[in-house]
């Protein structure tokens, strides 16, 4: 997929590429384009310059398969000149295919762009992705989906791990990706929120919208162990995140255990659940232990100084004094 940039370039240092004037009312939007068009302080400033300089660079452009004009890459540029009263605007027009298209459109406007909200980047992922996973022809799986990931990672230049956690807001309902747009709900939750079911999700932004209600990373995070055990209902998401009554929950989300000796003792076919009871009923049985020991302890100091005073008396009581003798 890399090989469609190096050929890019090759044509235009070659001069091989034409710049023609389009009818601006022939351009469509490319199809599932993940960047918006906003009337913001860029656009203002865009518009400007378009007025007094023209447009500079070319929009991209390619023919789909039914013949007619997509944009590529310029949407903005477009949308500014069609403000303008422009009947036609200069274009390139690229002999590509869909995916190398969808592919361009994705890395063209990842790095020309001043200001890009996290959808926009999460849903151009996603489609660069799947434009890749089309021509790659090896097996699927999880290590197609890693080698996709790491081809994207090369060409954008963005850490794989990074793509991936922008590609899990994919997985959130739009109510939810307009928070993290809005700078309402971090990144970090988003992505834990993007592992609960679309339901769930709903129920989670209600709340939001009625109290404003904003969940942590780890409240989610045990709403995640909740919806494994079947306990997650809308009740008890509100009584997770408002505090009002008690979560039925019966154990945390993950049982870490480091002792290797403590591994070996509890059966690794249990639960986590069981495990974690096994667990809270040794150490219940060795407070009572303890609280034996320290009741016998007490008892027997307890004796000892009954003992000690029973002596003192009677040697004080065996002592005369003077007018005794």
């Amino acid at each position: 997929m890399g090989e469609i940039f190096t050929r890019l370039t090759m044509e235009n240092n070659e001069g091989k590429e034409e710049i023609i004037l389009v009818e601006i009312d022939d351009l469509l939007e490319f199809r599932g384009h993940p960047f918006q068009v906003r009337d913001d302080e860029e656009m203002k400033k865009l518009t400007e310059s378009i007025r007094e300089c023209g447009i500079l660079n070319p929009i991209l452009a390619f023919h789909n398969e039914d013949g007619e004009t997509e944009i590529i890459s310029g949407h903005r540029r477009v949308h500014a000149a069609r403000k303008l009263g422009f009947s036609t605007v200069p274009v390139i027009m690229k002999k590509v295919t869909r995916d190398e298209a969808t592919f361009l459109m994705g890395a063209s406007n990842l790095t020309s762009r001043e200001t890009l909200l996290p959808s926009e980047r999460a849903f151009a992922y996603k489609a660069m992705m799947e434009a890749i996973r089309k021509q790659e022809r090896s097996p699927g799986g999880r290590e197609k989906e890693e080698r996709t990931r790491t081809t994207l990672s090369k060409q954008v230049g963005i850490a794989s791990s990074q793509i991936q956690r922008f590609l899990r807001l994919t997985e959130l309902t739009p109510e939810l990706i307009s928070l993290v747009d809005e700078k309402k709900l971090s990144l970090r939750p988003a992505v834990e929120l993007s592992y609960l079911k679309k339901e769930v999700q709903k129920c989670v932004f209600e709340l939001y919208r009625e109290e404003e209600i904003v969940p942590t990373a780890a409240q989610i995070r045990t709403m995640r162990g909740m919806q494994e055990k079947m306990q997650l209902t809308p009740a008890e998401i509100r009584k997770l995140l408002t505090g009002e009554g008690d979560v039925i929950t019966e154990a945390p989300y993950m049982l870490a255990i480091h002792s290797r000796r403590l591994r070996e003792m509890l059966k690794k076919d249990h639960s986590i659940m069981k495990r974690e009871n096994r667990m809270l009923w040794g150490l219940q049985m060795v407070e009572e232990q303890e609280k034996k020991w320290r009741d016998e302890y007490e008892e027997e100091q307890r004796w000892k100084c009954e003992a000690v005073r029973g002596s003192t008396a009677e040697e004080f009581s065996n002592t005369g004094t003077e007018e005794d003798y």
